[in-house]
């Protein structure tokens, strides 16, 4: 049986036309990138030299550096609880809005921070002066700025494996032999009028 060549190019064309449009699209939820989760620190801890046996849980931020020779008299100890079972990724960040005056959340020169993770703690067992986390390594650094800013600051200080509670310490580096201060209610911004400033944990990007 004779088969003419235009019959068979159509049909060849028609063929794969139906195999192209017989191919399954792709699945656009599995090329879609993950969404970030942020949470703030469950407590910060602010631990006083002066007093040196109470803990002082809340958001407030707060560090001091002085004396002669100089040494910390004031340290932040941070946590993060309900850090959910899976998760990955996990990074602390630091952020800071746009600073409209001079020394707004820090004075200087003592400006370096080193920020330490720690063994993890939780209300139950809240760290002090005199009885701080115990430290396991430093893991980044922060510069706080003194001067007015132009333009929102936010950087990864640390990542590490993602545990459910993961807590951290904050101190003046001991380099440093000026006094500095650093002062700032620690939030996320969620709420009406506020801006997102200070440490949150980052995890599954």
């Amino acid at each position: 049986m004779f088969i003419s060549h235009t019959w068979l190019t159509s049909l060849t064309g028609l063929t794969l036309l139906g195999t192209t449009t017989a191919s399954p699209a792709p699945d656009k939820t599995t090329l879609a990138p993950r969404a970030c989760s942020t949470i703030g620190p469950s407590i910060i801890d602010v631990l006083y030299a002066s007093t040196g046996d109470n803990a002082n849980p809340g958001q407030y931020f707060t560090l001091a550096r002085g004396g002669n020779p100089a040494y910390n008299t004031i340290k932040s100890a941070l946590t993060f609880e309900y850090i959910p079972a899976g998760a990955t990724g996990c990074m602390l960040a630091v952020e800071f809005p746009v600073l409209d005056q001079d020394e707004e959340i820090a004075t200087g020169p003592s400006v370096t921070a080193e920020v330490w993770s720690t063994a993890p703690w939780t209300w139950n067992n809240l760290p002090t002066y005199n009885n701080p986390p115990q430290k396991d390594q430093m893991v980044g650094t922060v510069n706080f700025p003194t001067q007015k800013t132009t333009s929102v600051f936010k950087t990864i200080v640390a990542s590490d494996t993602c545990e459910p509670v993961m807590s951290f310490l904050v101190e003046h580096s001991g380099w440093q032999q000026g006094e500095g201060t650093v002062h700032f209610y620690n939030t996320l911004g969620w709420k009406v009028g506020l801006e997102p400033i200070g440490f949150s944990l980052i995890y599954n990007c």
